[in-house]
């Protein structure tokens, strides 16, 4: 599904003392099916963007529009509730919202909701849970007794259950250890692969971007400020130290490699380690035949 901003502003608290404009003027495409990181540094407008895209609040001005559905200031209740069906949202910290008595009961609570019968739910859950890898022992625990890591899967698999066409991923490894940050990417991954979902990551995690991205925006100071695929938005290192954006690490690596080696020059983009690891290996080999070092 295609979503699309144009000319979007956001004000909150308009018409009082403490009006505060957050977006101004922000007008970008997320491509159908596509894998888009949204970026920026902290006060950007990333969190607003979020909230606008799952029908949290109307813009002040402009229009989005989510697939046929169109939003602008006047839009009805009937229309966010359909974009809220249509679109996912997976928060930080998304373990703070479970409630239920059990794992499973849980993770049916979206569907029966929005009508589904208790099978239909059950079902749906089933299959949820197995995606996000929580064994079927542990379907009638209490998610309040499950460790850090499961309790997260399952807060992900009540949205996943409501089968969305759009997932929204805002940090969504926020506070994981490297090990279950690689393993809930993975997830996000399979799911993107397998399910030719649109997915949206809001993110300062550059490694993330460079590994699973293939669309970014990039805000700042509350406006689109560049849009493109990763090759494009990680060329210009000057431009994104500018607008205070960190280096993937590979590309980090690569510069600290280039100040200390002046013969290592590449005009590729290595966004991944294999990427990194070969371009390395070549100038080693080139080096080498050379004569340029010993071994």
């Amino acid at each position: 599904m295609q979503i699309s901003a144009q000319d979007i502003a956001y004000i909150y608290s308009p018409d009082t003392p403490f009006a505060s404009q957050a977006l101004s003027q922000v007008s970008f495409t997320i491509p159908d099916r596509s894998y888009t990181a949204i970026i920026g540094h902290t006060g950007s407008g990333k969190s607003t963007i979020t909230r606008l895209l799952n029908g949290l609040i109307l813009p002040s001005s402009g229009q989005l529009k989510v697939g046929d559905v169109v939003i602008t200031p006047d839009s009805r209740q009937k229309d966010i509730k359909i974009i809220r069906q249509k679109i996912g949202m997976v928060f930080q910290f998304p373990e703070a919202q479970l409630f239920e008595e059990t794992v499973l009961k849980d993770v049916m609570f979206g569907p029966q909701n929005y009508g589904a019968s208790p099978k239909e739910a059950e079902e749906m859950a089933r299959q949820a849970l197995k995606r996000v890898e929580i064994s079927d022992d542990l379907l009638d625990r209490s998610p309040f007794d499950l460790s850090g890591g499961q309790m997260r899967r399952v807060a992900i698999a009540g949205v996943l259950a409501m089968a969305p066409e759009v997932l929204i991923l805002d940090e969504p490894t926020a506070g994981l250890d490297p090990k279950g940050q690689a393993e809930l990417m993975g997830i996000f991954q399979n799911l993107y692969q397998e399910k030719a979902m649109t997915i949206v990551l809001v993110t300062h995690q550059m490694n993330d971007v460079a590994n699973y991205a293939n669309h970014v925006i990039v805000m700042d100071a509350g406006t689109c400020i560049q849009s493109g695929q990763p090759q494009e938005i990680f060329a210009n290192l000057d431009w994104l130290t500018r607008h205070q954006l960190a280096l993937p690490d590979t590309l980090d690596f690569k510069q600290k490699l280039q100040a200390m080696d002046s013969s290592y020059a590449s005009d590729r983009l290595e966004l991944s380690l294999e990427e990194l690891a070969d371009s390395i290996a070549e100038h080693w080999r080139v080096k080498r035949r050379e004569g340029g070092y010993e071994g």
